[in-house]
């Protein structure tokens, strides 16, 4: 028997695969996430008020910040652990980021469950039929990047702990400048009433099933991560966040920090799949096989297979002047024929120009910005998008575009 024919017979593959499968057959509605999203939302104010409350340490927080930002500054963690050090709370300013990932795996949230034939699971934790209930397995070890600036969030798992039993741990990093202002070397909290904002680049158009395009955005201006419009949450956070001033909480985020909030939410969204598939299917999670790789049938509410219709993209030379030797009716007929055979649709003229930075990825098409091989292959990007609706797995690309005037800009 093969290695691999081994790796896939083992409990946790089947386990991965019983995942996907249940998705499939029962695929969260976009409302759905966008409920459970909000739940989550609200779930994190009440833990971080709680934990805020539980350690003593509201003083510390001054009024003119974000306090969700604060506490990753320099001043803040510096001020928070000299507090619980003096003290004698034995805890580590990191562990607040855990935060953002209880309401994620909460067993009451349903963001991870499924069915593995006729046992009902959860990821991260281990059901006892004997009485029906679960018990985490997979423990998170909070980290804060303080210096990179070319990723947003990432995850490492560990070696297994035996003292419990089957326990994992699992490290869970945040990049610090994605939620704080660099300023002088150093990371300083957000002010009232400043956004997360991430670079320019591209991203996949999910508003046209079947086009499976890429986009030019400015982050500055379009709030969109994995493919998440985040435009659509804000009438909701605004609601929220006056709803919040009725409970008897001392941390009461106004909407522009619950979208704050919500992002590095949707961060950790992606980083808890890429742990939960490196713990279930290592061979997966670390494999560079191009065969691994998603197509475009790995995004079940996008792809339309023989159905697939994609309409022409006009493109325009700098000026803003109609470029006259483009077929965007050719390209858009070959490009149904690509989706329909499950191939990525190849880039526009536009596109490639804005790509040359690299000239591999051209023949590919549009495949680089939906998956790739670092971690994120077929299983990945069926998880991500059957779970939490994203499309892609990049939430700054500009390290793939040259600089230049936004593309199809009159």
């Amino acid at each position: 028997m093969s290695v691999m024919m081994e790796v896939e017979s083992s409990p946790t593959v089947k386990k991965l695969k019983a995942h996907i499968d249940f998705l499939k057959k029962n695929i969260p509605t976009l409302p759905t996430i966008f409920m459970r999203r909000m739940q989550c939302l609200s779930d994190f104010v009440s833990c971080f008020d709680s934990k805020l409350k539980e350690l003593n340490i509201i003083h510390l927080f001054p009024e003119h910040v974000q306090w969700f930002s604060y506490w990753i500054s320099n001043q803040g963690r510096k001020n928070i652990q000299q507090y619980l050090d003096r003290n004698g709370k034995k805890r580590k300013v990191n562990s607040l980021l855990f935060e953002f990932v209880r309401p994620l795996i909460a067993t009451g949230r349903g963001h991870f469950d499924f069915m593995e034939g006729k046992i009902p699971q959860k990821a991260f934790f281990r059901y006892n039929e004997k009485d029906g209930t679960y018990k985490q397995e997979t423990f998170f070890i909070p980290k804060i990047d303080k210096t990179a600036t070319y990723y947003s969030a990432a995850a490492i798992t560990k070696d297994r702990v035996t003292k419990n039993g089957n326990t994992w741990l699992a490290e869970i990093w945040l990049v610090g400048k994605v939620v704080t202002r660099f300023h002088k070397g150093e990371l300083h909290p957000l002010n009232k009433g400043d956004n997360i904002t991430f670079e320019d680049g591209y991203l996949p158009d999910e508003t046209k099933p079947g086009q499976f395009g890429i986009r030019y955005f400015e982050g500055k201006k379009e709030k969109v991560i994995f493919g998440v419009n985040l435009e659509h949450y804000k009438p909701y956070l605004v609601e929220l966040a006056e709803s919040l001033k009725k409970y008897n909480y001392t941390y009461k985020p106004d909407a522009v920090e619950l979208m704050n909030i919500l992002i590095v939410m949707i961060l950790f969204e992606h980083e808890l799949v890429h742990i939960w598939i490196a713990l279930c299917d290592e061979e997966e999670s670390e494999t560079t096989d191009e065969n691994r790789l998603a197509k475009p049938d790995a995004f079940d509410r996008l792809y339309r297979g023989d159905k697939t219709k994609i309409e022409p993209v006009t493109v325009f030379h700098q000026d803003g002047s109609p470029d006259e030797d483009w077929d965007a009716g050719e390209h858009a007929k070959a490009n149904e024929d690509r989706v329909k055979d499950n191939e990525w649709p190849l880039l526009d003229k536009e596109e490639e120009r804005c790509l040359a930075s690299i000239p591999d990825d051209i023949p590919h098409g549009t495949r680089f910005a939906y998956t790739d091989k670092s971690g994120h292959q077929r299983k990945f990007c069926q998880l991500t998008h059957l779970m939490f609706g994203h499309v892609g797995q990049t939430t700054c690309a500009s390290k793939f575009v040259k600089q230049g005037k936004p593309r199809n800009k009159k």
